[in-house]
């Protein structure tokens, strides 16, 4: 099987005609040749003798490296199809896809809205920001307290601050099964 694919991408090269590479710049060339008959393809460098490139038989592809303007000629009938020659830009006559947006006239009301929630905004961050200040001093203070307490008491500063800790809820004692006795908010809870 052999694919062709869009048939209006390629171009016929007849005997003693010849396609020219324009773009300037060093690049890979890939050459989709097909020939109906056996034919050799030369490359002409500008200033320079054409250069063979492949003996062509039926459908081939020929890659390489040029820098510069070329120009493809081969010594019979040649169908050819190269990316060099697609046209990459085409000029756009007649039609706007661009519209310039029109800007919406103020709405005081909502922007007075704006102005107001954003300054309940930063009270909010403001007192948080507060508390959170004062939560710190007050850890600091307890820490220093209790380093000062240790020294003093000579006793580790680890079992004072274990001390001052609040006393956890105890845990529900078992009964003889293993299982844990309900405590009164779960007696409540289950009744």
């Amino acid at each position: 099987m052999q694919r062709i694919d869009n048939l209006s991408k390629w171009t016929l090269v007849p005997v003693g005609d010849m396609m020219c590479l324009p773009h300037r710049k060093k690049r890979n060339v890939k050459l989709h040749v097909n020939a109906p008959a056996e034919c050799r393809l030369y490359l002409a460098l500008p200033g320079s003798t054409p250069i063979f490139l492949a003996l062509i038989k039926g459908r081939d592809t020929i890659v390489f490296t040029l820098e510069g303007e070329a120009e493809l000629s081969c010594d019979a009938d040649l169908w050819l199809h190269t990316s060099e020659n697609e046209t990459i830009h085409a000029a756009n006559v007649g039609s706007k896809f661009t519209k310039i947006m029109e800007r919406q006239p103020r709405n005081l009301e909502f922007e007075r809205m704006q102005y107001h929630m954003m300054q309940n905004v930063n009270r909010r961050l403001d007192k948080q920001a507060s508390e959170y200040e004062a939560k710190l001093q007050e850890q600091r203070n307890e820490t220093a307290a209790i380093k000062k307490a240790a020294s003093e008491s000579g006793e580790p500063a680890k079992k004072l601050a274990e001390e001052k800790k609040p006393a956890a809820d105890p845990e529900p004692e078992e009964n003889g099964a293993g299982e844990k006795k309900p405590d009164a908010k779960d007696a409540k809870k289950s009744a």
